[in-house]
């Protein structure tokens, strides 16, 4: 293997030189593209094998550099790019996720558009899985989509909400939501959400309590809520007469 910059042609048997070529590319790749996220990203196949001396030495570069302080500036700006995890809309930023699985895309291990800001749940849940939906090409037409069939029930002295997937829905879009856990994280944070406001919903009488919930709902840009309020709204009297009871 040849490693090529402007002025030369450096054979691959000089290791150590080879790292230090790769890892000053990396840094000045990484400078020039610190405020630009690329427009597109293609269907790629892994250049390398797993056992490809490549490989190795992008891994260790990884370990030994990329987290290390002289790269800390770089994962914070890419955490402050957005205000919460672009993968379920509502979590706290805390982790970088690599959107494309760096044990098979070692290639790729540094670049800002494989760097997707993610909260803990969800690069938990992801891990090293491929998923066919990247957050910042793909958008989901929230608005005349129906992702999600909402339950409202009752539970002993509990009303409880439960966001089931509609099985109509893009198998894309399906596999996104499963590996997620969106369903089950978005049920949990509607039954919390709606126990914290419950006590403020039961001052407000019907007509008002009614055009409070649908104002939330229209003016609601978060995918969990809009649905949330929604639920609500198609089953007003049950949820009305639940808080008024209780």
């Amino acid at each position: 293997m040849y490693f090529i910059d402007d002025e030369n042609i450096y054979k691959f048997d000089n290791i150590p030189l080879l790292k230090t070529k790769i890892n000053d590319s990396i840094l000045n790749m990484i400078k020039s593209q610190e405020n630009l996220y690329l427009k597109d990203i293609s269907i790629i196949s892994p250049c390398f094998d797993e056992n490809d001396k490549e490989v190795s030495i992008l891994k260790d570069l990884y370990k030994n550099e990329f987290v290390s302080k002289k790269w800390e500036g770089h994962y914070d700006k890419i955490k402050k790019s957005v205000s919460e995890c672009p993968y379920c809309g509502f979590g706290e930023i805390t982790e970088i996720d690599h959107f494309l699985p760096k044990y098979l895309y070692p290639e790729f291990i540094l670049f800002y558009y494989n760097l997707v800001p993610s909260c803990h749940n969800c690069n938990k849940s992801k891990l090293t899985k491929i998923i066919n939906i990247h957050p910042y090409i793909h958008k989901i037409d929230i608005l005349n989509v129906d992702l999600f069939k909402l339950e409202i029930i009752i539970e002993k002295t509990n009303l409880v909400f439960r966001y089931n997937i509609n099985d109509n829905i893009d198998k894309n879009i399906k596999q996104f939501i499963e590996i997620l856990k969106l369903s089950e994280r978005y049920s949990m944070a509607a039954n919390s959400l709606f126990n914290n406001d419950r006590a403020y919903y039961k001052r407000i009488d019907y007509n008002g309590l009614y055009n409070e919930i649908r104002n939330r709902y229209e003016t609601s840009t978060k995918i969990h809520l809009r649905y949330f309020y929604k639920s609500i709204l198609d089953d007003f009297q049950k949820v009305y007469n639940y808080i008024m009871n209780n």
